[in-house]
C-alpha cells in the first residue's frame, strides 16, 4: 500500500492479516479477533507510532462496552499493507439512522438534509459508526455522535459550523473538522478558537503525530471558491 489511510477509515484484512492480528492480542480476545475476520469486519485506521515499520500500517479494533462492566477495550495492532484487502472511508451519517437512539433519528435527518443543501457530505465515527457495521451493541446513553465534516472552502466552513453548533443543542454532536491537508481538529476547539483570533493556536491530528497549528494557516488550505448557497 503506497498511501497513507487517513484516521477513522476502515481497513479490511486478508486471512493472513487476521492471523497475525490475532498472535498481538491477548488470549482472552482471541475469540473477538476470530469473530471480526469470519464477519468480514474492518479494523479502523488509528494514528501512525514513530516506531512502526515501513509498509505497516496502525489500526485498532474497537470492542463494544463489557454489558456488566461498561469497559471499553481497544485493541491496538500493527497490520501489514501486504495484507490489507480493502480501505475505505469512514461511515457516512446516512448509514447510522436505523442504530441510533429513537430519539435522535427526527434531529439526525434534518441534519443531515442540511448538511446536503449546504454541499457538504457528512461522516460518522465512533460507537454509531462500529454499531451500523456490526450490529453489535456499542451505543450507550451516555455516548457522543462523532462526525467528520471536510470543508473545501471557507463558506463550506462557516456553514458546517453552523449547522454543528445549532444541531448540538439536540443531538450530542462531537467530532472534527478535516481539513484538505488532511489535518483534523476538533470542531468544538474550533469553535472556541475562532472566538478570539485567526491566529490562535489549535490541536491538529494527523496519520503521523499531533501539533499546534495557527488557525490562519489551516484556513490558507481551503479553496477560496464560489460553494452552494446554504439555507440559514
Amino acid at each position: 500500500m503506497t498511501v497513507m489511510p487517513a484516521r477513522h477509515s476502515l481497513l479490511w484484512l486478508s486471512a493472513a492479516g487476521w492471523a497475525d492480528a490475532r498472535r498481538q492480542v491477548p488470549a482472552l480476545h482471541h475469540a473477538q479477533v476470530d469473530r471480526w475476520g469470519s464477519s468480514d469486519w474492518p479494523l479502523i485506521v488509528r494514528r501512525q507510532e514513530a516506531d512502526c515499520p515501513a509498509g505497516t500500517l496502525c489500526a485498532g479494533l474497537a470492542l463494544p462496552p463489557d454489558p456488566v462492566t461498561a469497559t471499553k477495550h481497544r485493541l491496538p495492532l500493527r497490520v501489514a499493507g501486504t495484507t490489507v484487502t480493502r480501505v475505505q472511508t469512514p461511515v457516512a451519517l446516512s448509514l447510522v439512522g436505523e442504530v441510533v437512539p429513537a430519539h435522535w433519528r427526527p434531529s439526525l435527518d434534518r441534519l443531515q438534509s442540511d448538511a446536503l443543501a449546504c454541499g457538504l457530505s457528512l461522516q460518522v465515527f465512533g460507537s454509531a459508526a462500529l454499531q451500523a457495521i456490526t450490529g453489535l451493541p456499542y451505543l450507550r446513553a451516555t455516548s457522543d455522535l462523532d462526525v467528520l465534516v471536510q470543508p473545501a472552502t471557507p463558506a463550506q466552513l462557516d456553514d458546517a459550523l453552523a449547522l454543528l453548533v445549532r444541531y448540538s443543542a439536540v443531538l450530542p454532536l462531537d467530532g472534527e473538522i478535516v481539513f484538505p491537508s488532511g489535518d483534523a481538529v476538533s470542531w468544538k476547539e474550533w469553535r472556541n478558537a475562532a472566538q478570539q483570533s485567526v491566529q490562535s493556536r489549535v490541536l491538529v491530528k494527523r496519520t503521523d503525530g499531533v501539533a499546534l497549528v495557527r488557525m490562519d494557516v489551516l484556513l490558507a488550505t481551503l479553496v477560496h471558491a464560489m460553494s452552494p448557497s446554504c439555507p440559514r
